[in-house]
């Protein structure tokens, strides 16, 4: 399995374990691929029921995080429509550093929701990284001309 697969797969179970409060069972998934997740600690296997891990759980946050700007992004500098907003954040997602994550939100005024109207997660630990402050002004509230 691929990096970028098993990082879909984190995603999608991140959303269903702590969005949906779904009870993810073992037979929906794949054995190979749910046992890989295993092996690699992302994801425990107790009594039929997939949950993620610390570490899954980490991962699996960040990547809705990445995803969600991706898609704010696409939607509003790009203006794409939905059905290619959703395959250009798939692919923006998985190249996306923590130093341009944080950029991006500054740019676009730390927006709180994706444009299917899902919450973004905050950063990690729900702390800002410092870039925002009293004379910052997001890009997107400017104009020609204006600094």
């Amino acid at each position: 399995m691929e990096k970028s697969e098993i990082e879909h797969y984190l995603r999608d179970i991140w959303v269903r374990e702590f969005e949906k409060s779904e009870k993810l069972v073992v037979d929906e998934f794949d054995s190979n691929d749910i046992e890989l997740l295993a092996k690699k600690e992302y994801v425990k296997i107790d009594d039929g029921f997939v949950n993620l891990t610390e570490t899954g759980e980490h991962l699996g946050r960040s990547l809705v995080r990445k995803h969600r700007i991706a898609e704010k992004v696409v939607a509003d500098l790009f203006l794409a429509e939905m059905d290619e907003m959703e395959e250009l954040a798939d692919q923006i997602e998985h190249v996306m550093s923590a130093e341009v994550e944080d950029n991006i939100c500054r740019i676009l005024g730390n927006p709180e929701n994706c444009p299917h109207n899902n919450p973004i997660p905050k950063a990690e630990g729900g702390v800002s990284s410092g870039l925002n402050n009293e004379y910052s002004v997001p890009l997107v509230s400017c104009h020609s001309g204006e600094s």
